[in-house]
């Protein structure tokens, strides 16, 4: 019943939410396959007119177990979530555990403090919600690849936790 729920608010999340269009991870386009066909654009673009790419690809390490609950409610509150929604998750999360079945038996109950929950359907949406700041800081910083002299530029692409940073200046990196 609860994943059926969490179902609902993960839906709510998604039309309601405008995520960063460079958060590809957990949306209904082919997010992947989109990124890798920018990269390969980009990169035959910088051969065919002799320009300068750097590329610096980030795999976040363990990036789903170490959201922050606090930045999860910072996030919503970001976007202006209405409170009783924010409350809604904060309750998902408070006091929030989980055990591991082991061959000996189950584990007592282990405190989940930080990470969003494996399997739930509102998870994607709330990592995504957490990576939201940093993608909006890169594209502010303006030091993307710039395709020409239109001001069109291309500063990261993102799915999920896995990033690629773009610059034609490896200073700029």
């Amino acid at each position: 019943m609860l994943r059926l729920y969490t179902n609902l608010l993960a839906s709510r999340v998604l039309c309601a939410i405008p995520m960063n269009p460079r958060q590809r991870g957990f949306i209904s386009a082919p997010g992947c396959s989109e990124n890798s066909m920018l990269i390969q654009r980009v990169m035959k673009h910088c051969k065919k007119f002799r320009k300068d790419i750097s590329v610096v690809l980030l795999d976040l390490a363990k990036a789903f177990d170490t959201v922050s609950h606090y930045h999860l409610r910072a996030g919503l509150e970001r976007f202006g979530v209405d409170d009783w929604f924010i409350e809604i998750v904060v309750d998902l999360y408070t006091d929030a555990s989980t055990k591991f079945h082991l061959e000996s038996g189950i584990t007592e109950d282990i405190p989940m403090t930080r990470g969003v929950k494996q399997g739930d359907p509102l998870s994607p949406q709330l990592f995504n919600i957490a990576m939201d700041p940093l993608l909006e800081t890169i594209s502010a910083e303006k030091n993307g690849f710039k395709w020409d002299s239109s001001g069109l530029q291309l500063e990261s692409l993102c799915y999920a936790d896995d990033n690629a940073l773009l610059t034609e200046d490896p200073a700029e990196m």
